[in-house]
Order: structure tokens, then sequence, then C-alpha cells
């Protein structure tokens, strides 16, 4: 089941050259970021039982020219499904997760604001691809998103996206919000804080499903064209979705 998304998706946060690199902000035309991270992940479903998760994920940003931006994700992860009663048989896999594809267009970027729409596809993977779905399943949704952040003094930034997922099976399509706030503390050392808010109505006949979780990073640049993060990754509130703990690094390379 698709029960979480890399926090680094669509909420890229710092600063470069006084220009902030965040999701509202488009690249710079022929300009390119890739982020590798590492994840270490538990999640514990509804019914009890626990998986275990290390996933590497790989996600590029691409300027194509002055207002549009192409972006892409992919992740293989090895999966350990441990059951809550003893009766019940775990499993183990390892498989590359659903795809995701996006274009971000800029609507408006003036002074200390930004502005701009995306338009994202998922690709069905043989691992995770859907939220509350099982593995192997899914693919196809189509995605509508709005970013809008604002810089604030010489370097901190707050940007907000509201999405709507349409998803193609009959879980139900989800609505969601996440917002990110970026601190220079001192030079090159950034402090990011991130929430991730998703709620589907769920299937007909069903109780809607929701999850809230929140992640704390620090990013070091350590150079113009490279950046380390160190985050962690836990759910506040869920409501038939699993709660969640992970820890990541993430490796940041500028082209």
């Amino acid at each position: 089941m698709r029960v979480v998304l890399l926090a680094c998706v669509g909420l890229l946060a710092g600063l470069i050259t006084g220009k902030v690199e965040a999701g509202a902000w488009v690249r710079e035309p022929g300009e390119t970021l890739v982020i590798r991270t590492v994840m270490y992940d538990e999640l514990r479903l509804p019914g009890g039982d626990v998986l275990r998760k290390d996933e590497i994920a790989i996600y590029a940003e691409h300027g194509f020219s002055e207002r549009l931006t192409l972006v892409g994700r992919i992740a293989l992860q090895d999966i350990t499904r441990f059951p809550e009663s003893s009766s019940d048989e775990g499993f183990a896999l390892r498989n590359l997760s659903g795809s995701e594809l996006a274009a971000r267009w800029s609507l408006y970027d003036y002074g200390r604001w930004a502005v701009s729409a995306q338009a994202l596809i998922t690709l069905q993977g043989p691992g995770e691809n859907w939220n509350n779905a099982p593995f192997g399943q899914g693919g196809g949704d189509v995605e509508a998103r709005v970013l809008a952040g604002r810089s604030i003094g010489e370097s901190h930034f707050i940007e907000g996206q509201l999405a709507y997922r349409r998803r193609t099976d009959a879980v139900g399509d989800e609505v969601r919000f996440d917002v990110t706030v970026g601190l220079q503390l001192i030079e090159d050392f950034m402090l990011l804080g991130r929430s991730h808010v998703i709620w589907s109505p769920g299937p007909e006949g069903e109780k809607p499903f929701a999850n809230h979780r929140v992640q704390a990073s620090i990013r070091y640049d350590v150079s113009a064209r490279t950046s380390l993060e160190f985050g962690a990754l836990g759910t506040v509130s869920a409501s038939r979705m699993a709660e969640e703990r992970a820890l990541m690094v993430s490796l940041w390379r500028r082209f």
C-alpha cells in the first residue's frame, strides 16, 4: 500500500545565490537538481501489523524553460511485514515503487512571492503505488497542485501546497495539503519543518481515511552544488492509515 511519500517530493527548500529553492519557485532553464535519499521507515498498520521499509529514492527536477520545470521520482524498496498474530504469515520483498512524472508551470514570480501550478501522473510499479492498497496495484492517477511561497528576510521562507489527486481505483480520491518552513540558522545550515496532510472520503459506504505527518531536518550546504540533509518524520494523527516513524539522509546535487 502506498502509505508514505518521500518527504522531499515537491517540498524542496533552501537558499542558493539568494533565490529560494522550494516547489513554488521553478528552476532556471537548463538547471537540474537530483536528490538521492536513503530512508529507514517503520509503519504500524491499522490492523496492528508492522511494516519495516528500507528505501533508496531518486527525485529530480529540470528547468526546461524559464517557466516550465519537469519533475520525476522513483524508489527501490525493501519491505518486511511482521504480522500482529503469530498465526499469520509475514513476508519480505524488494521492488520498485510506483513512479511519478510531473510538469510545474510558474504562474507568478515577483519580489518575495512565487506561485506555480503542477500536473502529475503516476506510473504503476510492482511495489507501493497507492495509499491503502495492495502492493503492485495502482498507477494512472492524475493530480493537480497549486504551490505558493514567500521568502522572509534574507534567508527564510514559507511555502504551502494544495493538491487534488484523482485515483483510478474505488478507494477514493485524495486531497493533500503540505506546508514547508525554512529557517537559516547559521551560514550553510538550514532548519526545515514540513507538514503533510492527506484526506480521502474513502470507498463508497465506508469511513474516510486521513493522515497527518510532520518532518524536521537539517540541511548542510557542502558547496554551491552539493548539500546533505538529515531528517526524521513521524505521524501526528492517523485515521484508517498507517502510523509512521522514519529517519532519512539525502544527498542534493545541482548541475
